[in-house]
């Protein structure tokens, strides 16, 4: 059993690399069988597909993550110091796997209807923290009422990482902007407007 569990992990970690890299369109299994000195064969006994082994590793590296982000946020009291702290860390992680967290149409229209389904539970699961948050802030009377699924879906769309880096904005005058600013100033202005009238009248 622990054999085939290295084994497994092996395969995992050089597919993460090459995900990371490359993204999963660009991939490929012969790539991975080679920089794991395995063969191809032994791949598909313990992943059926690449996508299958894109899914494992996606749901590996959520896994990890989430246990670290929920125990980050439980140190903040604010709602706004959560979702700052939330964008943030989400930030780094997908800065250092851009083309492993590319939810493209592209992407997901490579995976099978059951892979796209488990996809979309972790994506589902960020929203749900999301909107958790907001519920958060309106019970404190921090946040202004609220469709609060609608909103933390803007606020997701809003702090993409991966979509300001890809979009690669330019001001006028050619000089790149900064994702990570562009992120900050996006989840500040959007913060700065589900703030009730009564904090807002305290920060003036």
């Amino acid at each position: 059993m622990t054999k085939k569990r290295n084994t497994a992990e092996l395969i995992l970690n050089i597919a993460q690399k090459k995900f990371a890299r490359y993204g999963l369109q660009k991939t490929t299994i012969d790539e991975i069988a080679r920089d794991a000195h395995i063969s191809k064969g032994l791949i598909y006994h313990y992943y059926r597909s690449k996508e299958d082994m894109y899914i494992a590793v996606i749901e590996r590296e959520a896994s990890s993550c989430e246990a670290s982000l929920v125990e980050k946020l439980s140190r903040y009291r604010s709602p706004r110091r959560k979702l700052e702290t939330f964008v943030e860390i989400k930030r780094e992680i997908l800065e250092q796997n851009f083309n492993l967290a590319d939810m493209t149409e592209v992407t997901l229209h490579m995976v099978s209807d059951k892979q796209r389904a488990r996809l979309l539970t972790l994506m589902e699961w960020e929203l749900g923290l999301i909107v958790n948050i907001l519920h958060e802030g309106m019970r404190a009377g921090y946040f202004r009422k609220m469709d609060c699924r609608t909103t933390a879906q803007i606020l997701l769309v809003a702090t993409d990482p991966v979509q300001w880096t890809r979009r690669g904005m330019h001001f006028g005058n050619g000089t790149l902007l900064n994702p990570a600013t562009m992120i900050k100033s996006s989840l500040n202005v959007l913060l700065d407007g589900l703030m009730s009238p009564k904090i807002k009248s305290k920060s003036v």
